[in-house]
């Protein structure tokens, strides 16, 4: 029945109640045929077998461990400070093209341009110099570090 004491089934209100027989044996089977299938369980690969060592082998030793890891650490030290120390030209041709661009409009608004430029064209005049000159230095100046020459 709908919300006006009408019935909407077809049959009636009893053909309402009553579910057919049918459809109830069709939905079990449609469920049967959905059931997951059971699959094998994956067999994991055999793990290769090292050589035992001796009893009392160098590989033995606690010492010999820590000596090994003492000197892994240093050697990464080592590569982290050279790697530190190798900055490109490219970065330190970009670094001095932009201040001396910023160099520049600082002297010149602050001698021959005083009062000439607003502070926003001033400002838009610096950032857009800057990037211009720092992105052409670091284009010509040749980076030896990656490229190999």
């Amino acid at each position: 029945m709908n919300d006006n004491a009408n019935t909407t089934h077809p049959g009636g209100a009893a053909a309402a109640a009553a579910p057919d027989s049918d459809a109830l044996t069709a939905q079990a089977a449609l469920v049967a045929s959905l059931a997951p299938v059971a699959l094998p369980a994956p067999v994991a690969p055999a793990a290769p077998v090292a050589p035992a060592a001796p009893a009392g082998a160098p590989g033995d030793s606690v010492a010999l461990q820590k000596a090994k890891k003492a000197a892994k650490k240093a050697k990464a030290k080592v590569a982290r400070q050279a790697k530190a120390a190798k900055t490109s030209p490219k970065v330190w041709a970009s670094t001095l093209g932009g201040a001396i661009a910023f160099t520049f409009w600082t002297i010149a608004t602050a001698t021959f341009w005083k009062n000439t430029f607003s502070a926003e064209t001033l400002a838009a005049l610096i950032g857009s110099t800057t990037t211009i000159v720092a992105a052409a230095a670091a284009y010509f100046k040749a980076d030896v570090l990656r490229s190999g020459e």
